[in-house]
């Protein structure tokens, strides 16, 4: 007869079910109240009762039996024991067989009822999942999967996975109890962040990964709130907003007005306030009709509906000229002519414009738009430049294009003199000179242009440009010079005319050059020198001192050529040596003086 004894727990009490016996499990002890006591990390502590039989089947110990694995054997003799079990591996369930022995009358080891129980070792923390993929990703669900944690994977009970839409703080999280979860119905074409956290039995979290997938392809929807916007003689603005269907989905949009004019546009952040998207048609024709439709599109070209608008620039500001052309036509006129723009239907009259940009007056000219573009403008200053424009009307003058410009000059004139020309300041090579603008044509003036003519030499010895005050440098001393001054146009045309003269101030001269002796006989030596190098026209006069051993004279030449001078000294003594000393004197002083010595005949 065999008898198998469960421990069954009920309210805290355990129930003995009798299924058959041998006589050891009969007359013999038998455990009760089998229970964890204390479990933690790799262990697992259960205590037990025990009910003491008949004497003649003493107990003598327990065999235990862990995970139907590993038995030991051990000895307990209390009423109530307790046994730990190590080295248990962490999140599983572990079954534990527990079965007294008893000596029988023969001394023989003989079984009890066996008691049995389970329990748990703490939970540890799983490690990261990894490996997170798209397994199907349709318009209806995604699926994902991934590989469970390399640490402590058995500790898994199931995974908490969380979905985020990129720039957003929504999250939606899913139980799954497996290694792979769908969700239903994410955006078409959006990234979505990912994390996957592992879940014990006890609730304990392991370490989260996170990872990033773009879903599925869509086709976005049409676009919103499509509106014209600002509206101006050649250009239409379109304004409107993204999509709302699949917004992530959306690429571009493609927008087409009338027949010929075709755009692809970049969708665009949105700005508070304002619209999505603009883009402005240009250049178009002025008071027109167009017809303007769009729509979006996503990266594989597939678009959506599109919408559909109308516009009209009617009669706004019409296209300025393409070109103003400007001829002088005399010294006194100008003849002006501009293209059209053909295909500019706000095309009405014109008007012409002119200033000169030194009077602060602008006069204009109306012309009707049927004529042939061509207007001369009478009554000009000569050699003076105009800016002139010519801006296009609307038929009814409620709107002016922008002007388009161009500028000439009037046919040269002669100009008139400079007037009072005057010396204001002279010295010994060098003077100032002053006059006025001319008073006949002063805007023909271009340049001045001072002549100085050595009058003494009648050379011109300076030609230059100059100002209405001007310093001439590098003349003469002692001279006489005449100054003329004339104007000329910007084409060359010369102005009649003015002069003054002037004698530059003294100055000291230098020394007589080759002061020498030119003949000698018993009673006269004759001697000559050349004017002085510095300042020769200065030199009024030479002072000729002549001395022996026992006197010395002097003489004073004041009518000397002028260039090279000859002097004989009569009246000498025979066979004598004399010492002769030459200088030149101006009105302001005597220049530095040169000598020689000779000796008469014998």
């Amino acid at each position: 007869m065999h008898v198998t004894l469960g421990c069954v727990e009920n309210s805290s009490v355990m129930v003995w079910e009798e299924i058959g016996w041998n006589k050891a499990e009969r007359d013999g002890g038998h455990i009760e109240n089998c229970r964890v006591t204390e479990f933690g990390t790799g262990y697992i502590e259960f205590t037990w009762d025990f009910v003491e039989g008949t004497p003649d089947y003493p107990l003598h110990k327990y065999s235990l039996t862990t995970d139907s694995d590993l038995t030991s054997e051990f000895k307990c003799t209390s009423p109530t024991c307790s046994k730990t079990i190590e080295d248990l591996d962490a999140c599983i369930e572990h079954t534990f067989e527990l079965t007294p022995i008893f000596y029988d009358p023969s001394g023989n080891d003989i079984d009890g009822a066996i008691c049995t129980t389970n329990g748990y070792t703490t939970d540890e923390i799983p490690g990261p999942v990894s490996n997170i993929r798209v397994t199907a990703d349709t318009d209806a669900a995604t699926s994902l999967k991934w590989n469970q944690p390399s640490v402590n994977s058995k500790c898994v009970d199931s995974y908490d996975v969380c979905f985020r839409l990129d720039k957003t703080t929504d999250t939606v999280c899913e139980e799954a109890n497996s290694t792979q979860v769908t969700i239903n119905s994410l955006a078409a074409c959006s990234l979505y962040h990912v994390v996957v956290i592992p879940l014990t039995q006890s609730g304990m979290k392991g370490a989260k990964f996170e990872d990033e997938f773009t879903s599925h392809d869509g086709v976005p929807g049409k676009p919103q709130d499509v509106e014209v916007g600002l509206i101006t003689p050649d250009t239409i603005q379109l304004l409107w907003n993204n999509p709302i269907e699949n917004p992530a989905c959306l690429e571009r949009f493609y927008i087409t007005i009338g027949e010929t004019h075709s755009k692809m546009v970049k969708p665009m952040e949105r700005k508070s306030g304002s619209y999505d998207n603009e883009f402005t048609f240009k250049p178009l024709f002025s008071c027109n009709n167009y017809t303007i439709d769009v729509c979006s599109a996503n990266l594989a070209e597939m678009t959506s509906d599109k919408v559909i608008k109308y516009a009209t620039t009617g009669e706004t500001k019409p296209v300025g000229p393409p070109t103003v052309t400007v001829n002088p036509s005399g010294p006194n006129s100008i003849e002006v002519s501009w293209g059209d723009n053909e295909n500019d239907r706000c095309s009405g009259s014109f008007e012409v414009c002119w200033s000169d940009g030194v009077h602060p007056v602008e006069q204009c000219h109306e012309i009707g738009g049927d004529g042939d573009n061509n207007f001369i403008i009478d009554d000009l200053l000569p050699c003076s430049n105009y800016d002139v424009s010519v801006t296009v009307q609307s038929p009814n003058g409620t709107f002016v294009s922008n002007s388009t410009s161009n500028s000439t000059l009037t046919q040269d004139i002669r100009p008139g003199p400079v007037v009072d020309l005057q010396v204001i300041n002279i010295d010994t090579n060098r003077i100032t000179i002053n006059c006025q603008p001319p008073k006949v044509n002063p805007q023909c003036v271009k340049e001045i242009i001072t002549r100085v003519i050595d009058e003494n030499e009648k050379s011109l010895q300076i030609e230059k440009k100059s100002q209405y005050e001007e310093t001439i440098s590098g003349l003469k001393a002692c001279t006489d010079y005449r100054v003329v001054v004339s104007i000329k146009s910007p084409s060359g045309l010369e102005s009649e005319v003015r002069e003054i003269r002037i004698r530059t101030l003294d100055d000291i001269p230098s020394e007589p050059q080759e002061f020498s002796v030119n003949e000698v006989t018993t009673t006269s030596i004759t001697v000559q020198w050349f004017q002085p190098a510095t300042n020769p026209r200065c030199a009024s006069e030479y002072n000729l001192t002549w001395m022996d051993d026992t006197s010395d004279d002097t003489i004073i030449i004041s009518d000397a050529p002028t260039f090279k001078v000859v002097y004989t000294l009569a009246g000498l003594q025979p066979c004598m040596n004399y010492n002769f000393t030459l200088n030149a004197e101006s009105s302001v002083g005597e220049g530095p003086e040169t000598t020689l010595s000779h000796s008469t005949a014998c």
